[in-house]
């Protein structure tokens, strides 16, 4: 027992100083897809191959409306069969991770920037917490 103990003591810290110290993801890591607005025609080709409908346009209204492209990060899977339709032209997936939001409808995106989570208010962190440490990470083994 007095070895293992030892053992683990000598390991040190091994977190980060998230988010002052952000590791490069690995090669092949999909992040947060963006919708490039600015050359997106709205033309349906990378929101016919998803599988979850996570994309969507909306057609032309009476009023003279446009054709609006969105996305629901909620629904998405990050397959990459989208960026694959566009030729990364209209949607393209980037290194970022966060993704955590405070309403369901801010993982809703149409023409605009995600709205992120914020930190929690003074209010939530009294009554929470050391409870919101993370302790133990199982990748259900």
């Amino acid at each position: 027992m007095l070895k293992i103990l030892k053992q683990a003591l000598a390991g040190g810290i091994a977190t980060q100083a998230y988010p002052d110290v952000i590791d490069p993801p690995p090669d092949g890591f999909r992040g947060k897809p963006v919708i490039e607005f600015a050359r997106c025609t709205a033309c349906d080709a990378c929101a016919h191959p998803c599988p979850t409908t996570a994309i969507s346009v909306r057609p032309e209204g009476e009023d003279g409306s446009s054709r609006e492209l969105s996305l629901n990060y909620g629904d998405c899977i990050f397959c990459g069969e989208c960026e694959k339709a566009s030729a990364g032209q209209g949607v393209r997936f980037t290194h970022e991770s966060r993704l955590a939001a405070g309403r369901r409808d801010d993982l809703i995106v149409a023409g605009g920037e995600t709205k992120l989570a914020e930190t929690l208010n003074r209010e939530a962190k009294r009554l929470f917490g050391r409870s919101l440490k993370l302790r133990q990470v199982s990748a259900g083994g």
